[in-house]
């Protein structure tokens, strides 16, 4: 059962770790004890003095018996800090209006949620390139149904795009690790003419930012960047996989041989209808016409029949009979007439469900099977893909068990979680605050 998740974040109160005790620098007016409740005490440049003025009447047993400010390691200033919480539950929708006056106020801060050999992985970042599409889609949502569904179709993607990273960043790894130190000349030679071909794309390097910036939300360093660890990450699949598979003739064959099913394309009729509603007198006249006077029942139809125009009002259907013992249309009145025609006959006309019915069997084809040859590049290039696939999951296991990186499933949950809070919970919490400025109740003034 796939549980729902409600989050909540507990944000570190930083201001009570740095903040001492007392301000050494402002005492408190000597007479406030005297001040009435809601007075202003006017403030002098006595009320400011020094800690190591000798006049200060200020009685300091108590702040010497008090003990020294807390000191706290950075290590342990952090605890806490990006925490998250999952509470199985419906998904955050609001149980009641806020009451008049409340306000929430919700801050996300990034949260590092692991890491792939020593990199760490931050949920800002993982979720970059999504985020405009990702508020978009919950923009749109109406009902806790589709939020549901939303939401946990979020997390197979997020689980998705994590494995596409971790596999990535591994071959990455994996490549740089195998240069030599002239090949990392060339790799220098080869980013900056990946750079200048964007510069020569655009005109110049600042219009290759700024456009870059607006059509993809990445800078011009940052596309160079993707484009060629995408680039390194294809070549050492080609070195470590792909240019060691090969099939042979005779793999081909046997597949051909074994899964005939696969190239036999079975038997089908195509039909072209043309349908005009009932009621429009002068159209059905006028298919009545032209039928008689032998025009071309295709191009009637593709002129004035309703049913699929931008398809040409075609109809193919697969047969694994003949026609005549087949099912052609679910209504019966259609399926009959589709039933009695042969090629290049059309059927009388046909009312059913307020519309006027003709039928033109167009064509009926005879289930063939398709000789080796037409089919052996097809067969070739499924065997070689599912090898690959089968070489690069061992390959990826292998480099998976010899680097270092956090639990693939508790870091979908933390992003999981992120994603809760910054596409759900902010959103709707600034939906239910309440506007700046508001009309006065009834009965204030204006």
């Amino acid at each position: 059962m796939m549980a729902d998740f409600r989050v909540s974040r507990t944000l570190l109160a930083i201001a009570s770790l740095s903040a001492p005790a007392a301000l050494w620098g402002c005492a408190a007016p000597r007479d406030a004890h005297r001040a009435s409740p809601g007075a202003l005490t006017p403030l002098t440049p006595a009320d400011f003095v020094g800690p190591a003025d000798a006049s200060d009447p200020v009685d300091r047993s108590a702040q010497d018996a008090a003990p020294p400010p807390r000191r706290i390691s950075a290590e342990r200033a952090s605890e806490g800090v990006g925490d998250v919480v999952v509470l199985a539950g419906a998904p955050p929708l609001p149980s009641a209006p806020p009451a008049p006056g409340a306000t929430e106020t919700r801050y996300l801060v990034d949260q590092m949620v692991g890491q792939i050999n020593g990199k760490p992985v931050y949920a800002n970042e993982f979720f970059s390139d999504m985020d405009a599409r990702l508020r978009q889609e919950v923009a749109k949502l109406k009902t806790s149904d589709e939020i549901k569904e939303w939401f946990a179709g979020l997390r197979k993607e997020i689980e998705q795009t994590l494995w596409d990273r971790l596999r990535d960043d591994l071959l990455l790894a994996e490549f740089e690790a195998s240069m030599t130190p002239e090949q990392r000349m060339g790799l220098l030679a080869f980013v900056e003419s990946v750079r200048q071909n964007f510069i020569s794309t655009y005109g110049s390097e600042a219009t290759a930012n700024e456009r870059l910036l607006s059509e993809q939300g990445k800078t011009l360093d940052q596309t160079v960047s993707d484009t060629t660890q995408l680039e390194f990450v294809r070549e050492q699949l080609r070195r470590s996989i792909i240019s060691k598979v090969q099939v042979s003739y005779r793999e081909v064959e046997n597949y051909y041989q074994r899964h005939p099913q696969e190239f036999t394309v079975p038997a089908s009729a195509t039909f072209r209808i043309i349908r005009v509603p009932a009621s429009d007198t002068a159209l059905v006249a006028e298919v009545e016409r032209a039928l008689a006077s032998g025009e071309s029942p295709i191009e009637l139809a593709r002129r004035l029949s309703t049913y699929k125009p931008d398809e040409g009002s075609v109809y193919t259907v697969e047969l694994k009979a003949p026609l005549a013992e087949s099912t052609i249309f679910q209504p019966q009145p259609l399926d009959a007439a589709a039933r009695a025609l042969s090629v290049g006959r059309t059927s009388p006309r046909i009312d059913f469900a307020n519309d006027a019915w003709w039928l033109h069997l167009e064509s009926l084809t005879d289930a063939k099977v398709l000789p080796l040859y037409e089919v052996q590049r097809a067969i070739e290039a499924k065997l070689r893909n599912q090898r690959i696939s089968e070489e690069e999951r061992a390959y990826f296991t292998q480099l998976l068990a010899k680097s270092s990186v956090s639990d693939i499933q508790t870091m979908v949950q933390r992003l999981h979680a992120f994603a809760a809070e910054r596409y759900l919970l902010i959103p709707m919490a600034s939906a239910e605050a309440p506007p700046e400025t508001a009309e006065a109740p009834p009965g204030e003034g204006k």
